[in-house]
């Protein structure tokens, strides 16, 4: 579900490009359910419209998921906090590439 996610973020880039492009910003949060990971990914902010932008997305029911998106002048970090599951961390960092975001800082953790 956290590589759903970052698809959901990939179209969402898409939609931002396309709305710089026509002067607008359109910005929606959206649910999130997920593993375990926590890792940081940096990719330029003016590609993505430049401002200061912080977006919490906690899941309401079960365990404690949440992705943390943070727009800051010329960088995106990406936060996931969510439950261990094999190989998802692959998962992710190819769901990132696809992205075109370049992960420069990675840091994960178990219980």
């Amino acid at each position: 579900e956290t590589i759903a996610y970052l698809r959901e973020l990939e179209q969402k880039v898409e939609e931002l490009e396309s709305n710089r492009v026509a002067g607008t910003a359109v910005r929606k949060l959206h649910d999130v359910s997920g593993k375990k990971v926590l890792a940081g990914s940096k990719r330029k902010a003016s590609e993505l419209g430049g401002d200061d932008t912080e977006r919490v997305l906690p899941k309401d029911d079960g365990p404690s998921n949440i992705v943390n998106v943070t727009v800051t002048d010329k960088e995106v970090l990406l936060e996931v906090q969510c439950r261990w599951k094999e190989l998802l961390m692959t998962q992710v960092f190819d769901a990132i590439k696809s992205l075109r975001l370049d992960v420069l800082s990675v840091r994960a953790s178990t219980p």
